[in-house]
Protein backbone atom coordinates (compact mmCIF):
# COMPACT_ATOMS: atom_id res chain seq x y z
CA UNK A 1 0.00 0.00 0.00
CA UNK A 2 1.08 3.52 -1.10
CA UNK A 3 1.39 6.42 1.45
CA UNK A 4 0.10 9.04 0.34
CA UNK A 5 -0.21 12.78 0.89
CA UNK A 6 -3.27 15.82 -0.41
CA UNK A 7 -2.15 19.29 -1.44
CA UNK A 8 -3.64 21.93 -3.63
CA UNK A 9 -2.21 21.52 -7.17
CA UNK A 10 -2.58 24.88 -8.59
CA UNK A 11 -2.68 24.28 -12.06
CA UNK A 12 -5.44 21.98 -11.72
CA UNK A 13 -7.12 24.34 -9.33
CA UNK A 14 -7.94 21.34 -7.23
CA UNK A 15 -6.96 19.54 -4.26
CA UNK A 16 -4.73 16.11 -5.44
CA UNK A 17 -3.60 12.77 -3.39
CA UNK A 18 0.14 12.54 -4.48
CA UNK A 19 2.32 9.37 -3.52
CA UNK A 20 3.94 9.97 -0.61
CA UNK A 21 6.57 6.91 -1.33
CA UNK A 22 10.23 8.30 -1.63
CA UNK A 23 11.32 5.84 -3.99
CA UNK A 24 8.34 6.35 -6.21
CA UNK A 25 9.00 10.34 -6.24
CA UNK A 26 12.90 9.48 -7.58
CA UNK A 27 11.30 7.21 -9.97
CA UNK A 28 9.20 10.35 -11.26
CA UNK A 29 6.19 8.42 -10.71
CA UNK A 30 3.31 10.36 -9.06
CA UNK A 31 -0.37 9.12 -8.67
CA UNK A 32 -3.03 10.57 -10.35
CA UNK A 33 -6.19 10.98 -8.28
CA UNK A 34 -7.25 9.54 -5.03
CA UNK A 35 -5.79 5.99 -4.09
CA UNK A 36 -8.09 3.31 -4.41
CA UNK A 37 -8.10 0.44 -1.41
CA UNK A 38 -6.06 -1.90 -3.37
CA UNK A 39 -3.15 0.76 -3.24
CA UNK A 40 -3.22 1.91 -6.69
CA UNK A 41 -4.53 5.98 -8.17
CA UNK A 42 -7.94 5.99 -9.68
CA UNK A 43 -6.78 7.92 -12.82
CA UNK A 44 -3.15 5.96 -12.83
CA UNK A 45 0.29 6.91 -12.19
CA UNK A 46 1.87 10.16 -14.27
CA UNK A 47 5.88 9.59 -14.92
CA UNK A 48 8.63 11.96 -16.13
CA UNK A 49 12.12 11.31 -16.95
CA UNK A 50 14.73 11.40 -14.22
CA UNK A 51 18.47 10.78 -13.79
CA UNK A 52 20.10 7.20 -13.84
CA UNK A 53 21.46 8.69 -10.08
CA UNK A 54 17.80 8.83 -8.60
CA UNK A 55 16.91 5.41 -9.98
CA UNK A 56 20.01 4.04 -8.01
CA UNK A 57 19.31 5.21 -5.01
CA UNK A 58 15.44 4.69 -5.03
CA UNK A 59 16.73 1.06 -5.43
CA UNK A 60 19.30 1.08 -3.31
CA UNK A 61 16.64 2.35 -0.49
CA UNK A 62 13.83 -0.09 -1.41
CA UNK A 63 17.02 -2.67 -0.42
CA UNK A 64 17.50 -1.09 2.79
CA UNK A 65 14.00 -1.17 3.55
CA UNK A 66 13.51 -4.77 2.52
CA UNK A 67 16.84 -5.10 5.12
CA UNK A 68 14.89 -3.50 8.03
CA UNK A 69 11.98 -5.13 7.77
CA UNK A 70 13.14 -8.84 7.52
CA UNK A 71 15.68 -7.51 10.63
CA UNK A 72 12.61 -6.39 12.62
CA UNK A 73 10.12 -9.35 12.30
CA UNK A 74 13.08 -11.68 13.08
CA UNK A 75 13.77 -9.56 16.40
CA UNK A 76 9.87 -9.67 16.68
CA UNK A 77 9.48 -13.40 15.89
CA UNK A 78 12.72 -13.93 18.49
CA UNK A 79 12.76 -11.83 21.36
CA UNK A 80 14.54 -14.46 23.05
CA UNK A 81 17.49 -14.35 20.25
CA UNK A 82 19.89 -11.88 22.08
CA UNK A 83 21.04 -8.98 19.28
CA UNK A 84 25.15 -8.06 19.64
CA UNK A 85 23.81 -5.50 22.51
CA UNK A 86 22.20 -7.97 24.32
CA UNK A 87 25.14 -10.64 24.29
CA UNK A 88 27.45 -7.96 25.86
CA UNK A 89 25.41 -6.79 28.80
CA UNK A 90 24.82 -10.45 29.42
CA UNK A 91 28.08 -11.25 29.32
CA UNK A 92 28.81 -8.14 31.26
CA UNK A 93 26.12 -9.11 33.73
CA UNK A 94 27.78 -12.84 33.57
CA UNK A 95 31.02 -11.46 34.61
CA UNK A 96 30.32 -9.40 37.49
CA UNK A 97 27.82 -12.29 38.71
CA UNK A 98 30.81 -14.46 38.52
CA UNK A 99 32.90 -12.12 40.72
CA UNK A 100 30.53 -11.53 43.43
CA UNK A 101 30.31 -15.23 43.46
CA UNK A 102 34.50 -16.18 43.25
CA UNK A 103 34.21 -13.74 46.18
CA UNK A 104 32.01 -14.87 48.31
CA UNK A 105 33.43 -18.46 47.58
CA UNK A 106 36.93 -17.21 48.58
CA UNK A 107 35.99 -15.47 51.86
CA UNK A 108 33.78 -18.27 52.94
CA UNK A 109 37.18 -20.60 52.20
CA UNK A 110 39.38 -17.79 54.39
CA UNK A 111 36.72 -18.02 57.29
CA UNK A 112 36.67 -21.98 57.35
CA UNK A 113 40.34 -21.75 57.30
CA UNK A 114 40.62 -19.09 59.93
CA UNK A 115 38.06 -21.19 62.56
CA UNK A 116 40.04 -24.06 61.90
CA UNK A 117 43.36 -22.49 62.74
CA UNK A 118 41.57 -20.95 65.87
CA UNK A 119 40.23 -24.60 67.13
CA UNK A 120 43.84 -25.81 66.52
CA UNK A 121 45.65 -23.13 68.24
CA UNK A 122 43.15 -23.68 70.65
CA UNK A 123 43.49 -27.83 71.03
CA UNK A 124 47.61 -26.70 71.32
CA UNK A 125 47.10 -24.73 74.25
CA UNK A 126 45.18 -27.04 76.01
CA UNK A 127 47.90 -30.01 74.88
CA UNK A 128 50.91 -27.40 76.37
CA UNK A 129 48.84 -26.93 79.51
CA UNK A 130 48.00 -30.70 80.07
CA UNK A 131 49.77 -31.30 83.30
CA UNK A 132 48.99 -34.98 83.02
CA UNK A 133 52.07 -35.52 80.83
CA UNK A 134 54.76 -34.94 82.96
CA UNK A 135 57.54 -34.23 79.95
CA UNK A 136 57.68 -31.01 77.97
CA UNK A 137 59.02 -32.28 75.44
CA UNK A 138 56.26 -34.86 75.09
CA UNK A 139 53.41 -32.18 75.02
CA UNK A 140 55.13 -30.43 72.25
CA UNK A 141 55.28 -33.45 70.16
CA UNK A 142 52.05 -34.09 70.75
CA UNK A 143 50.78 -30.98 69.80
CA UNK A 144 52.85 -30.95 66.99
CA UNK A 145 51.37 -33.91 65.69
CA UNK A 146 47.88 -32.21 66.47
CA UNK A 147 49.20 -29.34 64.16
CA UNK A 148 50.28 -31.45 61.54
CA UNK A 149 47.19 -33.93 61.13
CA UNK A 150 45.07 -31.11 61.46
CA UNK A 151 42.43 -30.36 58.19
CA UNK A 152 42.80 -26.73 57.85
CA UNK A 153 41.72 -27.02 53.83
CA UNK A 154 39.37 -29.36 52.18
CA UNK A 155 42.03 -30.65 50.20
CA UNK A 156 44.31 -31.39 53.07
CA UNK A 157 45.54 -34.82 53.26
CA UNK A 158 47.20 -36.01 56.84
CA UNK A 159 51.22 -36.52 57.16
CA UNK A 160 51.97 -40.13 57.45
CA UNK A 161 53.26 -40.80 61.34
CA UNK A 162 57.51 -40.33 61.28
CA UNK A 163 59.18 -43.72 60.79
CA UNK A 164 61.17 -44.60 64.36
Amino acid sequence: MTETYTFNDPFLNKVVEVSHNLTDRLRGKYACGPIMPDGEPEFGWREFPTPPVQQEAAKRIEELEKQLAAALEDRARFPQKPDDIGRMISAHYGNLKWGKESSENYARQAMTHASLLAQTLDDVKVMLEDKSIRSKQARIDNAVLAITNRPTTKYHTPMPPAAA
